[in-house]
């Protein structure tokens, strides 16, 4: 099962979530890109891994990264991410990552 990611991606931070469908938990974390170890933080993962975010003029050097991982990386656009509405949980964190992971993706690479 998928380990799926999704990221606030900016120039010196980002902030991740990710719902790990082994323990079924949706986890949480910020990095900042000059001291955190930001690929350690990604080599965690294990199995099939989906990274979502939207791209940047400086996201190249993350997608390379998430592409040597051999992570899935889908590309979103931040203005149409919708609030999650019809689901048991409408407003959930585990409910508005799976809306960011599968709604948004423009495309994907891996």
């Amino acid at each position: 099962m998928p380990v799926y990611v999704a990221v606030d991606f900016h120039a010196r931070e980002q902030t991740i979530s990710w719902f790990d469908t082994a323990d079924e938990e949706v986890h949480r974390t910020k990095l900042r890109h000059q001291r955190d170890d930001v690929r350690k933080c990604y080599e965690q993962f294990r199995g099939e891994v989906i990274a979502a975010f939207e791209p940047s003029g400086y996201s190249a050097w993350f997608e390379q990264m998430l592409a040597e991982l051999v992570h899935t990386v889908w590309l979103g656009i931040a203005a149409e991410i919708k609030p999650c509405t019809n689901s048991p949980s409408p407003g959930s964190s585990l409910c508005n990552l799976c809306v960011l992971c599968v709604s948004v993706v423009c495309f994907a690479r891996n």
